[in-house]
Parts: structure tokens; sequence; C-alpha cells
């Protein structure tokens, strides 16, 4: 899903994100491209880092933080 809320209401935004959880519960892999680091952090197992086309870090979610995710997006940290 490539930023699946980002022209959503807030109501539509959070049944977005219920379906996300539950597909994830169910023990499916859901993919989320999104700059939205809060919603990623909230949904995620594992988030990949991207930057000039390349992926250049991988952090298990509850081991790092948005900071540290803006960090390796922006090359301020490297992996």
């Amino acid at each position: 899903m490539d930023e699946p809320p980002a022209v959503l209401g807030v109501q539509e935004t959070a049944r977005v994100e219920e379906l996300i959880a539950k597909l994830r519960a169910d023990g499916h892999a859901v993919l989320v491209i999104s700059h939205d680091f809060a919603q990623v952090m909230r949904l995620s197992d594992q988030v990949w880092v991207m930057r000039g086309g390349r992926c250049v870090a991988g952090r298990r979610t509850a081991e790092t933080t948005g900071e540290e995710i803006v960090a390796l997006i922006t090359g301020a940290k490297e992996s």
C-alpha cells in the first residue's frame, strides 16, 4: 500500500489502520510505503529505509524510534 490513508479523513484512516492490523493479525504480510512515521511505528513490525532508490537500513519497530528512522532516511545516521 502506497500512502494508503493520504487523502482520507480521520474516521476512514482509522478504518484503514484497523484493516492493516487485522491482516497482520491473520498472518498476512503487509507492505506500507509512507512518510507518516507515527503511523508506520503504530502499524509495523519492521521498518525498511530506502534512500536514493536503495535499501539502506532495516530495523525492528520495537527497537527503534521515529527519530532514528528520519536520521537513516536523511543520511544523518548510517545503518
